[in-house]
């Protein structure tokens, strides 16, 4: 196999990655929805990429997307102060040998907070607001009030850990849970 090879099948595994990803999103999405919870914002997906590629050497992380996330609600209630968010967190330029992670999330926004979502909320919570090193890992649940008072549930897992739907549904079943405990 030569260098082009090589090239060409990285890059078709990087596809690969955020295609098999969407398709757990939607896997996400189809058990949520069993549960109650549909997609805030239909079918879109968060992510953290830029629109333009700047030529500063420590700027090549904005070409490829750190995450892809989703947030819902009880159906269909754009209103609500509980929301859920799923990101598949690909890399992080703070942890570099971070390993892909699901972070599920449940986040319960103050009554003075209007309610917009963003989709990076979870990603800053972990690796911003957060030593991430000190964060509780492999499905430990972390709680964490910021400073704007919202409370913020959330844990990590591998990526390679959701082999099939009961995975996923297991996860959601933990994830319904923490969403109907969840108070300020």
């Amino acid at each position: 196999m030569n260098e082009n090879d090589i090239l060409a099948i990285s890059i078709e595994n990087v596809i690969n990655l955020i295609n098999n990803s969407i398709l757990l999103i939607r896997e996400f999405d189809k058990e949520l929805k069993k549960l109650g919870y549909s997609p805030y914002d239909e079918n879109n997906l968060g992510n953290m990429t830029s629109n333009f590629i700047h030529q500063n050497p420590s700027d090549e992380v904005t070409i490829f997307p750190k995450y892809i996330s989703r947030t819902y609600t009880e159906n269909y209630r754009k209103k609500s102060k509980k929301i859920i968010q799923i990101s598949i967190q690909f890399y992080h330029e703070k942890q570099h040998n971070l390993a892909p992670q699901i972070i599920s999330s449940v986040i319960v926004i103050p009554l003075s907070h209007s309610s917009k979502y963003e989709s990076y909320w979870i990603a800053d919570i972990a690796f911003k607001f957060n030593n991430y090193d000190d964060l509780l890992k492999n499905g430990e649940i972390n709680r964490f009030k910021d400073s704007s008072n919202f409370l913020n549930i959330f844990w990590f897992n591998d990526l390679i850990k959701f082999n099939n739907p009961t995975d996923v549904k297991n996860e959601c079943l933990k994830i319904q849970k923490e969403f109907e405990n969840a108070s300020i």
